[in-house]
C-alpha cells in the first residue's frame, strides 16, 4: 500500500524535498510503533 503510495507521488513528480520528508515521516512512525510493540 506505502509503495504504491509513494510511486503514485512520484508520477506526479512533486518537489524531492518533500518526498524525502514523507519518507522520514513514515520511517519515523514504523520505528515508533515497531518499539512500542517491544
Amino acid at each position: 500500500m506505502i509503495y504504491i503510495f509513494i510511486g503514485k507521488l512520484l508520477r506526479l513528480r512533486l518537489n524531492s524535498k518533500l518526498i524525502l520528508y514523507i519518507l522520514r515521516y513514515i520511517g519515523l512512525k514504523k520505528l515508533t510503533i515497531e518499539i512500542t510493540k517491544e
